[in-house]
């Protein structure tokens, strides 16, 4: 990966680095491979398009609660995002979510690592009209509901939320930990997605 910082240990405000420009860097792969995943999930085939909206359905489960109880409460809010995936998921009849939210196994109680989970679940906001009008482009035998991404395409939680964390002053440790978490939150997402293909609830 390349960033500002040359050395172990180096300030990265002094290196003009933002923790968002540190993210951006560290989780391109992650992030990458994400994004690839989604696009097999657009092409109008419902059985992948219902991976897409469980995936998302037990992320936000597990992820908004983290952040609502956690140092951004009142910066971040839930917008309607996890009830918007659960009505999709109703309209195409793929039954009760798991009775308990999945584990997201990696502490996050920081603000720095808050920031980092908070910058994968929202950014994801920056997309949400790219797979909305790849969803209409594609040939598909009957409508998929939309409620989910329509709502997922207004990004102004997401630039908020940067410029709150464009105010904040983070020391090294604290930028690691941030991308890490922003790692494993990528992980999580594809994870989730094993998870259902795995099972085979969804048909082939």
């Amino acid at each position: 990966m390349n960033h500002a910082l040359t050395s172990p240990g180096a300030d990265p405000a002094a290196a003009g680095e933002t923790l968002r420009d540190r993210l951006r860097a560290d989780t391109r792969e992650a992030h990458e491979a994400l994004d690839a995943r989604f696009a097999t999930m657009m092409a109008g085939d419902t059985n992948r398009y219902a991976l897409f909206l469980v995936m998302n359905r037990d992320a936000h489960a597990a992820i908004e609660p983290l952040l609502a109880a956690g140092p951004l409460a009142g910066a971040w809010q839930a917008t309607g995002r996890l009830e918007a995936a659960r009505r999709d998921c109703q309209v195409l009849g793929l039954g009760e979510e798991r009775a308990e939210p999945p584990r997201f196994g990696l502490d996050a109680g920081s603000r720095a690592a808050a920031f980092g989970l908070a910058y994968v679940l929202e950014g994801s906001r920056l997309g949400a009209k790219y797979l909305l009008r790849a969803l209409a482009r594609a040939p598909a035998r009957n409508p998929l509901p939309t409620h989910y991404l329509e709502v997922s395409s207004d990004a102004g939680p997401f630039t908020g939320l940067m410029r709150d964390m464009a105010r904040e002053s983070f020391s090294p440790a604290e930028f690691s930990r941030s991308t890490e978490v922003a790692r494993h939150t990528f992980r999580f997402f594809g994870r989730l997605a094993d998870e259902h293909e795995t099972a085979g609830t969804l048909g082939s």
